[in-house]
């Protein structure tokens, strides 16, 4: 572990928008986390076959959720019936996660309203560790 990633700490893998491209869709994590808190809304990203592979769960200010998670949005990943909580992800992590994956380079990002702000690592395509987590991002949150 390098210095850099001694000062963060791992917190959720999130897919880029390039790696996952599901059947033909471009609907990717980061996006639907950054559209569920554009419309306050539950959002759920599906395969062509209509099968629901991805959901993001909408809190509203004033939820137990929100205040403990310091995030309005749960990110699940559903394969069959099987659901993984990613994680509560916040706002600006999505928006990063999009932006590094843009420029293909890591960006550092600041919470709005509670954290320490954090790092978003971007890897190649090429690389081995993108092969293995299915993803070309990682979200690193500052302690």
């Amino acid at each position: 572990m390098s210095t850099e990633e001694k000062r963060y700490r791992v917190t959720a893998q999130l897919v880029s928008i390039h790696q996952i491209v599901v059947q033909g869709r471009d609907e990717d994590e980061a996006r639907a986390i950054k559209h569920s808190f554009e419309t306050k809304s539950d959002y759920k990203v599906q395969n062509d076959s209509g099968d629901v592979i991805f959901e993001c769960l909408y809190f509203n200010d004033d939820a137990f959720e929100v205040r403990k998670f310091k995030s309005n949005v749960q990110a699940i990943r559903i394969n069959g019936q099987n659901r993984r909580v990613v994680g509560w992800i916040r706002r600006e992590e999505a928006k990063a996660v999009i932006e590094a994956d843009e420029k293909r380079a890591d960006v550092e990002f600041g919470h709005i309203k509670a954290g320490n702000g954090g790092l978003i690592q971007f890897f190649p395509e090429h690389l081995e560790v993108v092969k293995k987590y299915r993803s070309t991002t990682r979200l690193l949150r500052k302690e």
